[in-house]
């Protein structure tokens, strides 16, 4: 048998041993944890030591990936929302479309698409992924925030290239605070992410040519602003800058670089277009057909137009003060009866934009350096927004991606350029989606337009205080901001020349018009009574409300080819009934379509509930205006009647000259 075992034998010896192989494994675990906080420790301060050194080395794109990460993750939440559904369906209907049919049955399928052709291929090549990643093209929350991701992925694009070109003229802290002031700009937000618009990829196309024309890059301009203009109409605001500064810099040499460096863009964009014949009816419908695609003075834009009259009122009609001019004291006139009709609301805006973008770019050639380049495309912008007759509420948008360059500069920049954002926001909230507060802040976002783009013109026009300064990144020296500009040439002298003479033409103009209106007042008739002198005792009207010497619109009545400053616009079907003074023989008018729109209907007259009169053919715009006398013998109440023929769409009818004679 075996004998007692040690431990049975050595009680306290074992007792003792087990004591000391306690205390010795205690110390073994402690030392080793030592051993391993110092090994954690060791790594996390070679870590750390290494993101301070990476943060000491290159300040700004720490600063510049927090912004990132912020304005990614609120354009992430924002992208799942509906927003504008009126757009965003048709943007959808066209990512299915060129699908389904490709470029060549698409625009047979699709009469909607008034696009340019880059964002058809982008959509195009977008549905394309969506459909071979068998992620379908039905119409959900996952395919609406897809939709938002190539205008997003600009807005990433136009942060980052911001920081780097700011902070190779300025330094790292101002690239941060540029790229923040577009990146994080409610607007850019509210415009991507939310509504779902793609005005950020023209943006961004714009500013891509900027950067190119501060470091002379004549052939990179013009490829950049050639793809701007493939991608939204509205970009040849920046062709006069690109043109106007390449010739400043290289002469022709420059310019036949910027033309090839806009044809070699061109093609490969336009190629597929031109192989299945539908190169026309993308030019027609991208291009030609946009101008006068909406008619009226203000399409949702606070500008000039808003505030002078009815955003509806059509811009290619004549302003009712030149028709009083025109006239000269009667209540009728012709077109041809004076040169003064020839001046409508469009051509007025046209002639406006043309003498502003002068006047910019003669400002802009006293001083040459990026921020005034920046700020010479902000101000065209802004003068196109400002301007222009049919301009949306997004038309601004470029102005927070180029300005950025030029707010960093000083305080009181980054305060307007906030201004500004503010101002455009309001404007976009109009549309979407809140307009029902719209009415409320037009007049006042109106004048603060205009406050602000005088600021800006002002800063444009005063030289800047002291010499320009030079900046540093780290230990090398740039040059600075305002680089020397080559000797002036004649041809750019001459233009300054000719913008000063135009402005005083444009106000030599204006005091003309203004006397011969003054001159022309209306002469009082003692045996007439228009009727629109008198208040209806009831109304009812489909479209608006009946209007006094005016379209239904707010514009001038215009039949066929003659203004009437008197009368009462009405839009098919309405009905109105007046109590006749007494003393009264006879009621005439002139009754038709105003010429501005195209719709048809009929017009019944009643008095004392007895038809009178009755249109016995509907009659349509442009056709000469239905006569009406009737006597009114002792009748007391006049009753007059429109009935659209078919569709109600621009049945704007407008009795003319209606009146009581004695």
């Amino acid at each position: 048998m075996p004998g007692p075992s040690y431990a049975a034998s050595h009680p306290h010896a074992v007792r003792r041993l087990d004591a000391r192989d306690s205390e010795d494994y205690r110390s073994g675990m402690a030392d080793g944890a030592d051993a391993s906080v110092e090994l954690h420790a060791g790594l996390g301060g070679r870590l750390g030591n290494s993101l301070r050194g990476f943060a000491e080395r290159h300040p700004g794109w720490v600063g510049m990936s927090l912004v990132l990460v912020a304005g990614m993750a609120a354009r992430a939440v924002l992208s799942t929302r509906d927003g504008h559904l009126s757009d965003v369906n048709l943007f959808l209907r066209w990512m299915r479309g060129l699908v389904e049919h490709g470029l060549e049955g698409f625009y047979a399928a699709d009469a909607s698409c008034n696009y340019p052709p880059l964002y058809l291929l982008i959509l195009r090549g977008l549905g394309a992924a969506l459909s071979h990643w068998d992620l379908g093209l039905r119409d959900t929350v996952w395919l609406r925030a897809c939709l938002r991701v190539p205008a997003c992925l600009t807005d990433i694009g136009i942060a980052v290239l911001l920081y780097v070109e700011v902070r190779r003229l300025t330094g790292s802290r101002a690239g941060v605070l540029a790229a923040a002031l577009y990146f994080l700009n409610p607007v850019a937000l509210y415009n991507s992410a939310y509504w779902g618009q793609v005005d950020s990829i023209h943006s961004g196309l714009a500013l891509c040519a900027l950067v190119a024309l501060n470091r002379r890059w004549p052939a990179l301009a013009g490829a950049a602003t050639a793809l701007a203009l493939l991608q939204k109409f509205q970009s040849v605001v920046f062709v006069p800058l690109v043109l106007f500064d390449v010739y400043r810099q290289k002469r022709w040499r420059g310019l036949t670089w910027c033309i090839l460096g806009g044809i070699l863009a061109a093609v490969p964009v336009l190629a597929p277009f031109v192989g299945t014949g539908t190169l026309p009816v993308a030019l027609q419908r991208g291009y030609v057909r946009v101008v006068g695609q909406y008619g009226k003075l203000s399409q949702n834009a606070f500008n000039v137009w808003y505030l002078i009259g009815h955003p509806n009122i059509p811009d290619e009609s004549v302003p009712r003060f030149l028709v009083e001019a025109a006239a000269a004291g009667q209540v009728e006139v012709a077109d041809h009866a004076s040169w003064f009709l020839w001046l409508t609301y469009r051509r007025i805006a046209m002639g406006l934009f043309t003498l502003a973008v002068a006047v910019v770019l003669t400002l802009y050639s006293r001083r040459h350096g990026a921020a005034d380049r920046a700020l010479a495309a902000g101000l065209l912008v802004l003068a196109f927004f400002l301007c222009l007759t049919e301009m949306h509420e997004r038309y601004t948008y470029p102005v927070i991606a180029v300005l950025p360059i030029w707010a960093v500069q000083s305080r009181w920049r980054e305060r307007v350029y906030v201004l500004l954002s503010i101002l455009l926001l309001l404007n976009l909230t109009v549309a979407q989606p809140v307009n029902e507060i719209g009415s409320d802040i037009a007049r006042l976002t109106m004048v603060l337009w205009l406050v602000c783009f005088g600021g800006l013109l002002g800063s444009a026009a005063v030289p800047a205080a002291g010499p320009p300064r030079a900046h540093r990144v780290g230990d090398r020296a740039l040059p600075p901001d305002s680089t020397p500009a080559p000797p002036a040439s004649a041809l750019v002298t001459w233009f300054g020349w000719l913008t000063r003479v135009a402005m005083l033409g444009a106000v030599i103009l204006a005091i003309c018009v203004g006397i011969a209106h003054h001159r022309a007042m209306p002469r009082s008739q003692a045996d007439v009574l228009y009727l629109s002198e008198l208040t209806p005792v009831s109304q009812r009207q489909e479209y608006g409300e009946p209007a006094r010497d005016r379209s239904v619109e707010g514009g001038v009545i215009y039949l066929r080819d003659h203004h009437y400053l008197r009368g009462v616009g009405t839009h098919a079907s309405s009905t109105l009934i007046y109590e006749l003074p007494g003393g009264y023989r006879v009621f005439r008018a002139l009754a038709g379509i105003n010429r501005h729109f195209d719709g048809s209907a009929r017009v019944r007259v009643f008095l004392d509930d007895r038809l009178s009169f009755s249109t016995e053919q509907p009659f349509r715009a442009g056709d000469r205006p239905v006569e009406i006398d009737l006597p009114l013998a002792d009748a007391t109440r006049l009753k007059l009647v429109t009935s659209p023929n078919g569709s109600t769409k621009g049945a704007h009818v407008d009795w003319a000259l209606a009146r009581l004679e004695r």
